[in-house]
């Protein structure tokens, strides 16, 4: 969907952003490599002005049968050699237990921000597994503070035995893709990525976006940049700027 000209320009903000350590930009545990940069819409226009594609927002309101709005916009950067995996989980319980929201009517579109291959630590989903619903238990957890949400020590993980059981029943399959590819996922689908161990970054953005109907009871402790403050729709922002 996005030509390299644009995937290099959208490359150079993330870049900005990574050199002003913008309030979302998240660290590997006990390491300088940036592990993701949250809100990028909230620090640059351009970036809502992707999100805001016409062919996008077509898709996900086709979708949710609504209008959506952005919960929640990421870059998971995955440095070379050092960017740290994600255990197996689903995205629905966060949004749920510490944003509020209380059905899983969202929807992930994620960009590749560069050729994602196998080394690199690609994504890896288990098809069919968001018709199972909830995989979890909801307050199993105690909320050690919103970076744990985002780090590799991830809380609501998936029990072994339910991914185990998930694999036998419905197998796994890698998201590979090049710079330009748009992949667009249910927020219960299991997934998980393991460590990058390649010698390139690789870069995803995902734009989580909620339908309208189905915003949050109330707002959620967590900053600006993990959990939106507005839910104004997607197709109302840009003939009103």
């Amino acid at each position: 969907m996005f030509s390299l000209d644009e995937i290099g320009v959208i490359n150079a903000k993330i870049d900005a952003l990574i050199a002003n350590n913008s309030a979302g930009v998240v660290r590997e545990t006990g390491s300088t490599a940036v592990r993701g940069v949250h809100g990028p819409h909230l620090e640059d226009a351009a970036f809502l002005d992707l999100a805001c594609r016409e062919e996008l927002v077509d898709l996900c309101t086709s979708y949710l049968e609504d209008e959506v709005y952005i919960h929640q916009y990421k870059i998971n950067m995955k440095q070379a050699l050092e960017g740290r995996a994600w255990p197996w989980h689903q995205d629905f319980v966060y949004w749920r237990e510490f944003d509020h929201i209380e059905a899983p009517r969202l929807l992930n579109i994620a960009i590749a921000l560069g050729d994602i291959t196998m080394l690199q630590g690609p994504m890896c989903f288990i098809p069919g597994s968001h018709k199972h619903g909830d995989l979890i238990n909801y307050g199993s957890e105690v909320d050690a503070g919103w970076e744990k949400a985002v780090s590799a020590d991830l809380t609501y993980q998936l029990d072994k035995s339910v991914v185990s059981r998930l694999l036998d029943n419905h197998g796994a399959e890698f998201m590979l893709a090049q710079a330009g590819d748009v992949i667009v996922f249910d927020p219960q689908l299991a997934h998980c990525s393991s460590n990058n161990m390649s010698g390139s970054d690789r870069r995803l953005m995902i734009i989580t976006v909620n339908a309208v109907s189905n915003a949050p009871r109330k707002l959620s402790d967590r900053p600006a940049f993990l959990s939106a403050r507005s839910f104004d729709p997607l197709r109302a922002i840009l003939p009103a700027r």
